[in-house]
């Protein structure tokens, strides 16, 4: 099966649409981002570094997106029809980031998914959305989480 087809760019700026993030970059066959310094690709793993603006659409199989920014702004990502499926771990965690801002773009259907084991069961993450910063989910979208290891949704920070 040839790899997922998640896209993912950056901009400092919050966009109106995301068509008007143009990707200049691809560094996987599920990930584009417009600034190499934003984000760090192993595997099937994406960490985002930056804070800034991240568009992210299509679906991954096997995947993972980690947050770990020190920067003081918020790293928002923008959910576009977006399905992360993560066998082995949390398909979003949240590792460091001042804020952390989802927004589900108007009439979508985004999607996290988690395995039944995690490879790393130390106790973080434990859920398909776990956050250790400040999270805020908003938009007209809808946003489907299932927790089979554990939770959906979880929290350490506000």
């Amino acid at each position: 099966m040839p790899n997922p087809n998640v896209t993912a760019a950056m901009s400092n700026e919050m966009p109106s649409n995301v068509s008007e993030i143009a990707p200049a970059i691809t560094r996987s066959g599920w990930f584009v981002c417009k600034n190499i310094l934003a984000a760090a690709i192993s595997g099937s793993t994406v960490t985002i570094k930056a804070a800034g603006t991240y568009s992210l659409s299509g679906t991954a199989d096997n995947g993972r997106i980690i947050v770990d920014s020190d920067d003081e702004t918020p790293v928002r990502l923008l959910f576009n029809n977006v399905t992360i499926k993560c066998t082995n771990s949390a398909p979003l965690f949240i590792k460091d980031s001042k804020k952390t801002l989802i927004y589900l773009e108007k009439g979508t259907s985004n999607s996290l998914i988690d395995g039944t084991a995690y490879s790393d069961t130390s106790g973080e993450p434990n859920a398909a959305l776990f956050s250790n910063s400040d999270l805020i989910i908003y938009g007209e979208g809808s946003l489907n989480v299932t927790g089979n290891y554990n939770d959906g949704i979880s929290t350490d920070d506000g």
